[in-house]
C-alpha cells in the first residue's frame, strides 16, 4: 500500500459524485500527477455537464480528458481506487473487485449517518458537526474511519451556510486522506455504534416542509434556518418565504403564531415563550422586476444584490437578458457588480451580447459597458463575446465598438 500502489500502472480512480467538491477532488487527483487516462468518473443522475449553482463534474472531467464510466464498469476493475463524493448511488462493496472503496460523509460519524445532514443537525441543536473520510461498507456510512474533522455550527447558520462548510472541509479532508493513504499512514479506526444515529430520506419530506409555531422560540427559530436553502427552499411564515430570522430578547408580545409586519421586508412572529423578527425573502419581487416585469423595489433592503438562483442567473444577468436598461442602471447604483460571472462564468454582458446578435436590441449592451463591464471576460470554455461574434455581424460591430472587436 502506499505511494508505489498510486504510481503502478495498474491501478485505476474513479470519482463519483457531484458539484464543487467533486470537481476539486478531480483536480486534486490530476494534480497529484495520475494521468487522465487512469480516472474515470461516475456522475450523479441529474449531471447534465453544465454548472448551475454547483460547478459540473461532467463538464470539468470532460475538460480534462477524464472519462466517464459505469457503475457496473468499475466493479470490475482489480486495482481500483474508489472515491464516494456525494454520490447518488448506494454501493455494495461485494460487488467489486477491489476493497479500496471510501466516502466523504458531510457529518461527524458515527452521528448523523445517511442524508439532510446540513439539516438534522441545526434541528436538534448541535453545536459542532464535522467531516469523514472512512471506508465503504455494506451498511450506510457505518464503515471504519480514516480520518476526520470537526467544526463548530455558527449560532446563525441555515442548513445552506453549513452545507457550504462541508463543501470546503469535505474538500480538504480529501486531500488529507489520500495523503495518508499514499504514505501508508492511514489507520481504519471502528464506528463507535452507541454514538450513531440515522437519518434516511423517508424522515424529511421537503416537500411538506412546516415551521411549528407552537413550539419555543429557539426551536422555532433553528426550523427556520434549518429548512433555508436558497437554491431549493425557503421556508414561509404567514405565506411569505423568510430569508432569516433571529430572537428578540425578552418574552412573547402577542399571541403564539401571531405575526406582526414591521416593514415591507420585516416581521415580528410570537411563540410560546418569545419573540423572532423575520427578514423576509425579495428575491421572487427581484428578479421579476429585473426581468421587466413587476414594481421596482428597496434595492438597499436586499441582502446580496448578486445571489444567483439555482440556474446561476442574478438579477443584473435577468435585466440584461431582458434588455432593462432602468434596471441595469439602478442595480449597479445600488452596488451590484457588472462583472459577477455564474459558475459556467457568463457574465451580464455576455447577456447582453446574446440579445443584441439575436433581438438587434443593443441598449444594455451599451449600458453595462458603460457601467464598466469588461469585453474580455472569459466564460467557462475560455472564450470573450468577441470569439461568439458571427462573421456576418462582424464588420458592423468592429466599426461600433473597434476598442471590443478587432
Amino acid at each position: 500500500m502506499g505511494d508505489d500502489l498510486f504510481k503502478t500502472p495498474d491501478s485505476q480512480f474513479c470519482l463519483a459524485g457531484k458539484n464543487d467538491i467533486a470537481v476539486g477532488c478531480l483536480q486534486h487527483l490530476l494534480s497529484l500527477g495520475i494521468e487522465p487516462g487512469r480516472i474515470r468518473v461516475i456522475l450523479n443522475k441529474d449531471d447534465v455537464g453544465r454548472s448551475t449553482w454547483q460547478q459540473s463534474l461532467g463538464f470539468h472531467a470532460r475538460r480534462a480528458g477524464v472519462a466517464c464510466a459505469t457503475l457496473d464498469e468499475m466493479k470490475t476493475v482489480k486495482d481500483l481506487w474508489f472515491f464516494s463524493v456525494e454520490f447518488d448511488r448506494i454501493l455494495k462493496p461485494a460487488e467489486f473487485s477491489s476493497d479500496w472503496l471510501f466516502n466523504v460523509h458531510f457529518s461527524k460519524l458515527p452521528a448523523y449517518r445517511g442524508v439532510a445532514t446540513s439539516v438534522w443537525p441545526i434541528l436538534r441543536g448541535e453545536r459542532e458537526t464535522g467531516v469523514t473520510f472512512h471506508r465503504i461498507d455494506a451498511g450506510i456510512d457505518t464503515g471504519p474511519i480514516l480520518c476526520q474533522r470537526t467544526f463548530p455550527i455558527g449560532a446563525s447558520w441555515t442548513a445552506r451556510d453549513l452545507y457550504f462548510r462541508y463543501l470546503a472541509e469535505g474538500l480538504s479532508l480529501f486531500r488529507e486522506a489520500l495523503e495518508l493513504l499514499r504514505s501508508g499512514q492511514a489507520r481504519d479506526v471502528p464506528q463507535d455504534e452507541s454514538a450513531a444515529s440515522l437519518f434516511r430520506r423517508r424522515d424529511l419530506d421537503y416537500g411538506k416542509l412546516a415551521v411549528d409555531t407552537s413550539l419555543g422560540v429557539s426551536q422555532v427559530c433553528a426550523q427556520l434556518r434549518a429548512y433555508s436553502f436558497w437554491e431549493y427552499q425557503l421556508p414561509s411564515i404567514g405565506g411569505r418565504k423568510v430569508w432569516s430570522a433571529s430572537i428578540i430578547p425578552g418574552s412573547a408580545t402577542a399571541a403564539a403564531g401571531t405575526v406582526r409586519p414591521t416593514g415591507t421586508w420585516h416581521g415580528v412572529l410570537s411563540v410560546a415563550d418569545g419573540d423572532l423578527e423575520l427578514r423576509y425573502s425579495p428575491y421572487e419581487e427581484l428578479y421579476a422586476w429585473a426581468a421587466g416585469v413587476g414594481q421596482p423595489l428597496a434595492l438597499a433592503e436586499v441582502p446580496d444584490l448578486d445571489l444567483q438562483d439555482v440556474q446561476g442567473w442574478s438579477a443584473m444577468m435577468k435585466a440584461a437578458n431582458a434588455g432593462n436598461v432602468a434596471a441595469l442602471r439602478a442595480l449597479a447604483a445600488a452596488g451590484a457588480s457588472v462583472t459577477k460571472a455564474n459558475r459556467r462564468g457568463t457574465t451580464p454582458l455576455m447577456y447582453a451580447f446574446t440579445r443584441m446578435l439575436e433581438l438587434g436590441d443593443a441598449d444594455a449592451f451599451r449600458a453595462l459597458v458603460e457601467l464598466g463591464a469588461d469585453p474580455s471576460a472569459r466564460d467557462q470554455h475560455g472564450r470573450t463575446i468577441a470569439d461568439y461574434l458571427p462573421a456576418d455581424a462582424k464588420p458592423r460591430l468592429q466599426a461600433e465598438y473597434p476598442e471590443i472587436f478587432r
